[in-house]
């Protein structure tokens, strides 16, 4: 087994596991808090190529729901990682407030999404990253929205996008196919 190990931040480690010999793949953090170690499973750009995930029933930062790992904090709630093979119409939960980063990367059978939540108030950077089949956005909002850089970027079907919102932030490349 090839193990690399990367530091994020002052309390989390993220693991990365690539065993050759069976081709598995996955990442795992040790998140300490007051010395404890729990073992919690997140995604990074290259997500889409992890076999395996785990969420220590202890932690009660991540869970992972209906193939999608969530992060929360109090009233943030943050999708970390979509399931490979969602397809067809995404309706966002209305309890999240943020779409993580690559979270959504190449989700190619994606065909829409759809909030009418109020608290969804950030789309981070890359987080709709090579959708390719994705042809309509709409989201109803009542206060405010960010759209990060990139976050549809080289989702080149995308023919209809919708917002409402009271104000709008509207960050580079967001719509660019290139």
């Amino acid at each position: 087994t090839n193990n690399q190990f990367i530091k994020y931040g002052k309390r989390m480690i993220f693991v990365y596991f690539n065993n050759h010999q069976n081709n598995e793949k996955k990442i795992i953090i040790v998140y300490k808090i007051l010395e404890k170690y729990k073992i919690i499973l997140i995604t990074m750009q290259d997500a889409n190529k992890l076999d395996e995930f785990e969420v220590d029933p202890e932690n009660n930062l991540f869970s992972f729901e209906n193939g999608f790992l969530i992060y929360k904090n109090g009233p943030y709630q943050k999708i970390i990682f979509a399931p490979r093979d969602i397809e067809g119409e995404f309706v966002i939960p209305k309890e999240i407030t943020h779409i993580g980063q690559y979270s959504f990367y190449k989700r190619n059978n994606l065909l829409s999404v759809k909030s009418i939540s109020s608290k969804l108030t950030i789309i981070t950077d890359n987080s709709f990253y090579k959708c390719e089949k994705l042809k309509s956005i709409k989201i109803e909002q009542k206060t405010k929205l960010i759209l990060g850089n990139s976050c549809f970027l080289q989702s080149q079907s995308l023919e209809s996008v919708e917002i409402t919102c009271k104000e709008l932030k509207i960050c580079d490349t967001v719509f660019s196919i290139a």
